[in-house]
């Protein structure tokens, strides 16, 4: 058990942030969304995605339950 706790520690490794890209990006999303929720939540929207000189229009949405409850 020992073992393994040391091997957790040890091969752990920094998080590191990644190098900027170089260049222009390939590749641009724009995203609208709207969210609601309560008990219960939802959430709609959509953009677009230009990519090679062209756009693609895409639609982003879910839905969600939970219970958010602060201790007292």
């Amino acid at each position: 058990m020992v073992a393994l706790a040391a091997a957790c520690v040890y091969g752990a490794t920094p998080a590191k942030a990644q190098e900027p890209p170089k260049g222009k990006p390939s590749a641009t999303v724009k995203i609208q969304q709207i969210q609601v929720a309560f008990i219960g939540s939802g959430a709609v929207g959509g953009g677009t995605l230009n990519y090679g000189g062209k756009s693609y229009p895409i639609t982003v949405g879910g839905l969600g339950v939970g219970v958010w409850a602060r201790p007292s």
